[in-house]
């Protein structure tokens, strides 16, 4: 690598199979870091980023024996790789992981109210609520059944769905509500019923997927 003049991202792992050998306990984790530190430091102009890995199949941090509620363990693991390249970036996974570990306790909570316009459906005219664009099969307007108001969307085999922008600081928590009702089904509910977001954050980084399901 020094010699092509080449940069690596670096992130060590336990197991490559799910559900394998466990990862080890804080303590002896902390230790490896220890004894890697001095390789780490001496060779970090080749190293691009070093990623937190160590917890979980291939240290993606999830699936871990001995991590899944262990912020404070994993908060140790950062530390320890921070000051072990200390002229390098440490890249958690995912932005509510690094929230989980930094963010205030019982930091201030955000709510969509306000914040998503036209959220009842009651502005638009015909089959249109003015704000509001169309997944796959789209929604309609439902004169006949709502929670409030004269308006709700039906929805089959799609949904109802819009961008808003927030303007949150670090540390805040952003709750999403809303309400539902299904009609004429049965079984079970889809796994995909619920209120679905897609998070980008000002530093251009995503968190996808997130899901409020509808009871």
């Amino acid at each position: 690598m020094h010699a092509n003049r080449v940069k690596c991202v670096l992130r060590f792992a336990y197991t490559d199979v799910q559900g394998g050998a466990a990862d080890p306990v804080k303590s002896v984790v902390l230790t490896h870091i220890s004894q890697l530190s001095g390789v780490l430091e001496a060779n970090q102009d080749a190293i691009l980023a070093v990623q937190a890995g160590f917890v979980g199949p291939w240290g993606e941090w999830h699936g871990s024996a001995n991590f899944a509620d262990d912020l404070e363990g994993r908060r140790a693991i950062v530390g320890a790789l921070l000051d072990a390249v200390p002229e390098r970036t440490v890249q958690i996974r995912t932005p509510s992981h690094k929230r989980a570990l930094y963010a205030s306790a019982g930091g201030p909570t955000l709510f969509s109210s306000g914040h998503v316009n036209n959220g009842g459906f009651e502005e638009g005219s015909g089959r249109e609520a003015t704000g509001w664009g169309g997944y796959m099969d789209g929604y309609a307007i439902d004169l006949d059944d709502s929670r409030e108001g004269s308006r709700s969307v039906k929805v089959t085999n799609g949904a109802a769905k819009r961008s808003v922008a927030v303007n949150a600081g670090e540390g805040f928590q952003i709750e999403i509500s809303g309400w539902s009702k299904r009609v004429g089904a049965t079984g079970a509910a889809p796994w995909d019923y619920s209120i679905y977001a897609d998070v980008e954050f000002s530093d251009n980084t995503y968190l996808w997927g997130q899901m409020a399901k509808f009871s």
